[in-house]
């Protein structure tokens, strides 16, 4: 009998298959294949594995890649959260509208700020009301004392 090999890792296989089952289902040749795009949450993400920012899957944010382009590096990452870190802000808030002249680069402490703009509470520097007060520490009272707690006192989860 005549042995057929996976014309891409060279495995054994049924003399009437091209590729493996493992190879057969992987990136353009799997029926889901979408052209290396992905979205969530509104953002455009694109298959580039070889990425130092990648995630596990191997995607990174279209808008990542398309401001590392404009500006000839990569960009500037130290960890999650650090005020240093450079981030890309959609000037119109469309998340997936990333032409260059929609997009900007700016650090994560200036992002957070622009973000916060005209989102202060209402009430702040006003009183707030007695009857309010007794209201939300009744509330309060209910919702711990309806809680599970362990043999230290701690609350646990039901």
């Amino acid at each position: 009998m005549k042995e057929t090999f996976c014309i891409d890792c060279g495995k054994i296989i049924s003399r009437y298959k091209l590729r493996c089952k493992s190879c057969a289902g992987k990136g353009s040749l799997n029926h889901n294949w979408k052209g290396g795009k992905l979205k969530r949450r509104g953002y455009v993400y694109i298959k580039c594995p070889h990425h130092p920012r990648s995630n596990n899957w191997g995607f990174i944010l279209e808008t990542h890649l398309v401001m590392e382009k404009k500006i000839g590096r990569f960009l500037k990452y130290y960890s999650k959260g650090n005020a240093n870190n450079e981030v890309v802000h959609h000037k119109n808030g469309i998340k997936d509208d990333n032409r260059i002249e929609n997009l900007e680069l700016m650090k994560h402490s200036e992002h957070m700020r622009l973000h916060r703009i005209g989102k202060i509470p209402a009430n702040k520097g006003k009183k707030v009301p007695e009857e309010m007060k007794e209201r939300i520490r009744n509330k309060m009272q209910k919702v711990v004392k309806n809680r599970l707690r362990d043999s230290h006192g701690r609350f646990i989860k039901k």
